[in-house]
């Protein structure tokens, strides 16, 4: 026992403290806390609290920190992920060097989950990006294309976040990064999407809005679709069975041509289309395609519908 006492005392009256220090978070732990609270405590009346340093990832951040007698704390102003790197320098009432330096991880809980969005498919004039995301109720949402300025995001109801952009003639991304911004209080958070974009913009295209790409249909249904306004809406369709599928034909085997659609004002289209004759298996590819009063041809939408 007398000669752990002394020990003990040796240890605070050579030339520099061992391990008079505890720290908190512990040397390598995680947390989950995004502005963890960070304590440095020593032997009470062993340090004066004028000679206390605390150092954030080689940021001084002392004048931030609550000193004390026997301890300083701090807590992070802003949020931190990653690797957090302290170091705590001291003297002691007889002017004894003191330093000690550790690491801790911060992994904040993420609350973005269920990232969605329509931009993986290629994108036109007129197109809309619609962007959807679970999280906790009552935050603040945006999502970003690239570097485009964010779009403001509404809770739809309470925890799914939805926003929507309508891709404009200018717009081009292709293969550009989608990202979310997430802030709930003090916790914010950044999440990127699997899959990136890709918008083509000016490279217009027909839109199809109903039947949807895949639908079954009857054999005599109705199409519509959105197309620049004053433009012309052709389409081809191609008749065949399971994967194969041929130009439609007469009954002389004259391949019959584009079919027009009517367009109105607004650039909305519509059209009745039907077959004749109705086989097991038979299924319908149309390829539409619009032309603008400069004679311009847009790139073509298809669509692929099974009969009932």
């Amino acid at each position: 026992m007398k000669k752990l006492i002394l020990a003990a005392i040796l240890g605070l009256s050579g030339s520099a403290w061992s391990q008079p220090v505890e720290v908190v978070p512990a040397p390598g732990a995680s947390t989950l806390e995004e502005r963890p609270y960070i304590q440095v405590s020593w032997p009470k009346g062993q340090v004066a609290r004028e000679n206390v340093h605390l150092f954030m990832n080689g940021k001084d951040v002392t004048y931030s920190s609550l000193r004390c007698d026997d301890y300083v704390s701090f807590r992070p102003y802003d949020s931190t992920a990653g690797e957090v790197e302290m170091k705590f320098l001291a003297v002691d009432l007889h002017g004894r060097p003191l330093e000690r330096a550790w690491q801790f991880q911060v992994h904040p809980q993420a609350l973005v989950h269920d990232l969605s969005h329509t931009g993986a498919q290629d994108l036109f004039e007129g197109d809309l990006l619609r962007v959807a995301f679970q999280s906790t109720a009552r935050g603040k949402a945006s999502f970003q294309v690239g570097d485009w300025a964010p779009v403001a995001m509404r809770e739809s109801e309470p925890g799914y976040y939805v926003g929507e952009y309508r891709v404009k003639a200018s717009d081009s991304a292709i293969s550009k990064p989608l990202k979310v911004h997430y802030q709930l209080g003090d916790h914010k958070e950044t999440v990127q999407a699997k899959e990136p974009v890709r918008i083509f913009g000016g490279l217009y295209r027909v839109r199809v809005d109903s039947p949807g790409d895949g639908a079954k249909v009857d054999q005599n249904f109705h199409l519509s679709g959105h197309a620049r306004p004053g433009s012309r809406v052709m389409i081809l369709p191609r008749l065949g069975f399971d994967t194969n599928s041929a130009a439609t034909t007469t009954a002389n085997g004259a391949q019959l041509g584009a079919i027009p659609a009517e367009v109105d004002d607004n650039g909305n289209f519509t059209l009745d289309y039907g077959v004749p004759v109705l086989l097991p298996g038979m299924k319908v590819v149309l390829s539409i395609y619009s032309i603008d009063p400069d004679g311009n041809r847009s790139a073509a939408t298809v669509v692929s519908y099974n009969f009932k």
